[in-house]
């Protein structure tokens, strides 16, 4: 049997394979293309050239092919290299015939796709893969996919607007949704996954926007390998609390319970390029859950209010205090008040404290700074 990938077509296209990833990385993307052009030419003529005595190497050297037009997103030409092979199914062994059709179905989605975008528009895929549990191949409990499906669009825009250092929008529409339009794609055959395509404005309405799509994929999926590395260091890469929270949440719906879902795979890339990816398992799950009920328990408070009780005897110290939202309890650790607390009786005082869990689990509100406000003190007082 001819050894075909020793053939010195198969080397040189290795060869320009490389070259173009490099030119890839120095953001070079029209040479990476022509390079992958002509690696995909390469490619193509070795496998058309292997016979029914090696079936696995033709199916190898097809499905490689036709990858390498997709880097090179010429779409025609990948569609047209996978329906050629796979006109000789008998020619080929059939995981090589799955692999074909998945490819052949992207090139035809992406092809639709930038038509309908103009070839100056941004856009970029991301798919969440579903496996295990009740998950079958290319089928899911409908209800599990909608709960998923239904983070994933909200938690891009909630990224956008933490990389466009937006304030924590706590409720209404975003001011962001409208540069982004998240369109939804078919499964590929022989896997069960939800697919996305992020689309932005033209290329050049998008200068200085830190949260392209691009961008915002990349994000999404270095937050999510963040997460499930140690979701307790999600402070680190998102200082603001309030976001951090929910990035905590919204991956924690995401990620499988190991029962109805076993394993959930985030991946992004454009243009067929190396997808960057993130997994979660049902572990990773509940020690995001963990995560999350240690983050309500190191909440900062603050409030001003009027001090109507003191109770310093006992095993639990503690203080009630009159604000707007209501009359609120605060526990004081036992001694660190005495000396300077009963002067601030029925006057107005800012407390400052953390929201702390006891042995037990329970949560309670400590007051570690009661400061006299003053001015506002002199005034209820006449």
């Amino acid at each position: 049997m001819t050894s075909y990938l020793d053939d010195s077509r198969s080397r040189q296209s290795e060869e320009l394979a490389f070259k173009a990833e490099q030119a890839e990385r120095r953001g070079d993307i029209d040479q990476a293309k022509v390079l992958f052009v002509e690696a995909a030419e390469l490619e193509a003529a070795v496998a058309r050239d292997v016979g029914a005595d090696a079936l696995r190497v033709r199916s190898a050297l097809a499905v490689s092919a036709v990858s390498l037009w997709i880097r090179a997103e010429n779409w025609e030409a990948a569609a047209s290299t996978a329906c050629a092979f796979l006109a000789r199914p008998d020619m080929l062994i059939q995981d090589g015939v799955t692999e074909l059709r998945n490819l052949l179905d992207r090139a035809w989605q992406t092809q639709d796709l930038v038509r309908q975008i103009g070839p100056s528009g941004t856009f970029v895929p991301l798919e969440a893969r579903l496996s295990g549990g009740q998950i079958g191949i290319g089928i899911a409990p409908s209800q599990v996919v909608g709960e998923r499906r239904d983070v994933i669009a909200p938690l891009l825009i909630r990224v956008a607007e933490w990389m466009e250092r937006k304030a924590f929008r706590k409720a209404g529409p975003s001011q962001l949704a409208s540069r982004f339009q998240i369109l939804d794609l078919p499964a590929l055959a022989g896997s069960y996954a939800m697919r996305f395509v992020l689309v932005g404005p033209q290329q050049q309405a998008m200068d200085n926007v830190l949260a392209t799509p691009q961008a915002v994929a990349d994000q999404m999926i270095a937050l999510a390998s963040a997460i499930a590395d140690d979701p307790d260091r999600i402070h680190e890469v998102v200082e603001d609390p309030d976001y951090a929270k929910a990035f905590l949440r919204a991956f924690r719906d995401l990620a499988p319970d190991g029962k109805v879902v076993g394993q959930v795979d985030l991946s992004t890339g454009l243009g067929g390029r190396s997808p960057r990816q993130a997994s979660f398992s049902p572990a990773i799950q509940a020690r995001i859950t963990v995560a999350l009920q240690r983050a309500a328990e190191e909440i900062d408070i603050a409030a001003t209010g009027t001090l109507k009780s003191i109770t310093l005897r006992g095993e639990e110290p503690k203080i009630g205090l009159d604000t707007e939202e209501g009359f609120r309890i605060y526990r004081i650790e036992k001694g660190s008040h005495d000396d300077t607390i009963g002067p601030k009786l029925n006057r107005t005082v800012s407390v400052a404290g953390r929201r702390r869990r006891n042995e037990v689990g329970e949560l309670h509100d400590w007051a570690d700074d009661i400061a006299l406000l003053e001015q506002e003190s002199r005034a209820a007082h006449g």
